[in-house]
């Protein structure tokens, strides 16, 4: 037989490198992933507050979105800001009958007494701002009932002694502004009656001092704020 032939030897290859750059994108792929994945939980708390925040007050920056296309949960808000807002007689009508509305501030808006029609029967509003407004006394009427009403603001309108009348029913009442309206002693007559009330403000009002002194006689534990340029 023929003597074997050796194996032929085979030469030797030098060692396979790592394909480092298969082994990075590997690795960021997974890192992406791990982000992402954070991201979205880090994120879904968020938008659930988003959705929650139902009792936080609407501000002006928010109204003319809300009157324009009104949620059909509004009766949620217990706060509305419309102050110096281009708020129309109509667009309040969105509140109307909301069974939670407590603070309403419609100073500097074009509200008028026909506006504060839609007011009626909201009964749990517990502060009502209508400075500079062309509310009147006519407008007063509206208010009556409103047992939960504890701070109203009336300065710079065009409110009267007549008017206050219309104010008797509001036995809540702690805080009563009637700065730059035309009220005279005559006016505070109707206020005696008004035992929880702690603050009234007449700056720029008829009232004068003796009429005040009068009114503290019953009202002893109301603070009176009186500022007039002349006597």
């Amino acid at each position: 037989m023929p003597p074997h032939e050796p194996f032929p030897v085979m030469p030797s290859q030098p060692p396979r490198k790592p394909n480092r750059g298969m082994s990075r994108a590997v690795f960021l792929f997974a890192v992406m992933a791990v982000a992402g994945a954070w991201y979205t939980f880090r994120d879904e708390p968020e938008r659930l507050d988003e959705s929650e925040r139902l009792d936080e007050p609407v501000t002006e920056g928010d109204a003319a979105e809300i009157l324009e296309d009104p949620p059909p949960m509004r009766n949620l808000a217990e706060e509305l800001k419309l102050s110096g807002s281009s708020a129309t007689d109509v667009e309040l009508e969105q509140v109307a009958g909301s069974p939670s509305l407590k603070r309403l501030w419609l100073d500097r808006s074009n509200v008028s007494d026909e506006g504060l029609n839609n007011l009626i029967g909201i009964s749990t509003l517990e502060l009502l701002v209508l400075d500079n407004t062309d509310v009147s006394d006519l407008g007063l009427q509206s208010l009556v009932g409103m047992n939960s009403l504890k701070r109203l603001s009336l300065a710079r309108t065009h409110v009267s002694d007549s008017g206050l009348i219309y104010l008797h029913s509001l036995t809540s009442l702690e805080s009563l502004t009637l700065d730059g309206a035309a009220i005279t002693d005559a006016g505070l007559e109707h206020l005696a009656d008004f035992k929880s009330l702690s603050k009234l403000s007449l700056v720029d009002t008829h009232v004068s001092q003796a009429g005040v002194d009068k009114l503290q006689q019953t009202l002893a534990n109301c603070k009176v704020r009186r500022e007039v340029t002349d006597e």
